[in-house]
């Protein structure tokens, strides 16, 4: 009599085994779509005019097409400047906008197109803007870059995954010192 009895119990016990790890399994997934989210950068774009003030009351204008750790270059028409970053203390932006549509053609919109979204401000290292393509100003911010949004540590959950939407950036403040860059900008969706 106790052979059925063993067997129930070892059918049984050999059911819970596989119902225990299935929350692990499920939940292992979404472990990964949530770090794949975390992770992927924050679309920006540069308008096309670009007024850099430097830090000796100097100023540059033109068209800003490289922005790194070292120094930002700025054209305007075939001539170029170059600007070290600890001579510069804040880049203002307007003009049109290139934009990349969902068909894959670049268009360019004006300066009614930036009126939407409340202005976000991103505290970025130095390091962590990548470019995407220089002459459209199309730009990503690292994740791992972000200090803060909106004096806010880290980055707020519904910025973590911007789709078909693109942060177009009215100004840039720099902070040497601190090896940062604060990022003025409003989210911008495309109205095709």
């Amino acid at each position: 009599m106790k052979t059925p009895q063993l067997m129930i119990f070892l059918v049984l016990a050999g059911l819970t085994v596989p119902t225990a790890d299935t929350p692990r399994a499920i939940a292992l997934p979404v472990l990964v779509a949530q770090n794949q989210a975390q992770n992927k950068p924050i679309p920006i774009s540069l308008p096309t005019s670009a007024a850099v003030s430097l830090v000796n009351g100097g100023q540059r204008s033109g068209q800003l097409v490289e922005i790194n750790s070292q120094y930002l270059i700025v054209t305007r028409g075939d001539s170029r400047a170059q600007e070290a970053i600890a001579n510069v203390s804040r880049v203002q932006f307007r003009g049109d906008i290139w934009w990349p549509t969902s068909d894959g053609r670049i268009v360019i919109r004006g300066d009614h197109e930036n009126t939407g979204g409340n202005p976000r401000r991103f505290r970025v290292r130095v390091d962590g803007l990548v470019w995407e393509d220089a002459d459209k100003g199309f730009l990503a911010i690292v994740p791992e870059a972000v200090i803060a949004v909106d004096d806010q540590p880290g980055i707020p959950r519904g910025m973590k995954n911007i789709i078909h939407s693109r942060y177009v950036v009215t100004a840039i403040e720099f902070a040497p010192q601190n090896s940062e860059l604060i990022i003025t900008a409003k989210l911008l969706s495309p109205s095709e």
